[in-house]
């Protein structure tokens, strides 16, 4: 998965890893970029053993989500350190994309149907029209325009939130 936050700035994660890095331009001396910056790669702690799928960032902030409801965040302010926080989930299933409208709007979604909301306190489950199925559908991928435009896919499947419901 791969994430731009602004120009000079990636974050990205392996496939079937927990490692995470950032991409970044560098100039020299903190100076102007155009005067000979070069692109750096770093390594941040992940803070997890189990595999992540997605990873989305803004300029205050980055997630990474995964395996077993695995949700993860660093701060602008706390890039420096190079460790992610970890954030609790209601869900144990594998999330697969994450995407954010604010700081305080972060959508993640995963197996089984599962969509998770990040309010700027906590992780909420949504409900979903496949709740009550037997065999739910794998979603993948989530963006929006706004909080009231959020589209979630995968299986053949899109679901769209409105500010209502899903």
């Amino acid at each position: 998965a791969l994430a731009t936050t602004r120009p000079d700035e990636a974050w990205a994660t392996r496939l079937g890893s927990e490692r995470v890095g950032r991409i970044f331009l560098e100039a020299p001396d903190g100076g102007d970029p155009d005067a000979g910056a070069s692109w750096k790669i770093e390594e941040h702690d992940s803070r997890t053993s189990k595999y992540l799928h997605g990873v989305w960032g803004n300029e205050d902030a980055v997630w990474l989500v995964g395996e077993g409801g695995t949700a993860r965040r660093i701060k602008r302010e706390n890039v420096g350190s190079r460790v992610f926080e970890v954030i609790p989930t209601p869900v144990t299933t594998l999330l697969r994309g994450v995407y954010g409208i604010a700081t305080n709007d972060v959508w993640a979604v995963g197996d089984d149907a599962t969509v998770i909301h990040w309010d700027g306190e906590a992780w909420t489950r949504i409900a979903t029209p496949f709740d009550r199925m037997a065999e739910k559908p794998t979603l993948a991928s989530v963006w929006g325009s706004g909080p009231k435009d959020v589209w979630i896919g995968g299986n053949g499947i899109m679901l769209h939130f409105d500010g209502a419901t899903p």
